[in-house]
């Protein structure tokens, strides 16, 4: 859905819009958004028109309804942002990787990052207190393509399905392929859960013996987003 949707009353978003920080309330304005996303308002109703974030209506008690994003949505945004401005990717190119991952990991790494960004903004999180902090870690989510081929999910990716049951597997899983994905018209394919057993075999063989490897960490980029954001040192934003 991209209509913009309306989903509390009056009086709900005026306590809302009462808090003067955003991270607090859970819910950003246009330029908020913009300025915690890096993206302009512009792109920000760009990606709810790919369909992977989605704002909503506040209807005031005094003045005209605005646009308002959920803090999650602004962190996918966030995410969306600092990815392609470190890699060079598209945008739609970024959201079709993404999109590969199952829903539930992304859903939960983003739920993970809004709770640290809620804590963050009240200064309780101490790996933002300091830019040297903002570092990776060991279990940190990524994509990682293989060979300009092969989508893998790596790091810790197993805790936040729902569904995993620990099995003392490997925490890589192939996804998805990807044809000209440096291109303006890449080709990406989710994998089928029920893929035969040998294209994963092949994949992972890939994986194990790369020729090129292009690792996007999903964790850090949004630990950096929400560290540019709160401690208002923005040392990349978007213009327009």
């Amino acid at each position: 859905m991209n209509e913009t949707i309306d989903i509390m009353g009056r009086e709900e978003w005026e306590e809302a819009l009462s808090k003067p920080n955003p991270w607090a309330r859970f819910w950003f304005t246009d330029d908020e958004a913009s300025d915690a996303s890096g993206m302009s308002p512009r792109n920000l109703r760009a990606l709810q028109a790919l369909g992977f974030i989605q704002s909503v209506k506040a209807k005031r008690v005094k003045g005209a309804q605005i646009r308002m994003w959920s803090s999650v949505d602004v962190l996918a945004a966030a995410l969306v942002f600092e990815l392609t401005q470190q890699t060079g990717l598209s945008t739609g190119t970024m959201v079709s990787l993404l999109n590969l991952l199952k829903g539930p990991v992304l859903v939960q790494l983003l739920e993970e990052a809004d709770s640290n960004a809620n804590l963050a903004a009240t200064g309780a999180v101490e790996w933002l207190t300091n830019e040297s902090d903002v570092i990776a870690m060991k279990g940190d989510v990524h994509i990682v393509i293989v060979d300009r081929q092969y989508v893998f999910v790596e790091g810790r990716w197993q805790e936040l399905d729902g569904e995993w049951v620990p099995d003392g597997k490997s925490d890589l899983l192939p996804i998805g392929k990807v044809d000209k994905i440096y291109s303006q018209t890449p080709t990406i394919q989710a994998l089928p859960a029920n893929e035969k057993s040998e294209i994963r075999n092949k994949m992972i063989e890939k994986r194990e013996h790369p020729i090129s490897l292009h690792s996007l960490n999903l964790d850090l980029a949004l630990r950096s987003r929400i560290y540019q954001a709160i401690s208002g040192k923005d040392h990349a934003s978007e213009e327009g």
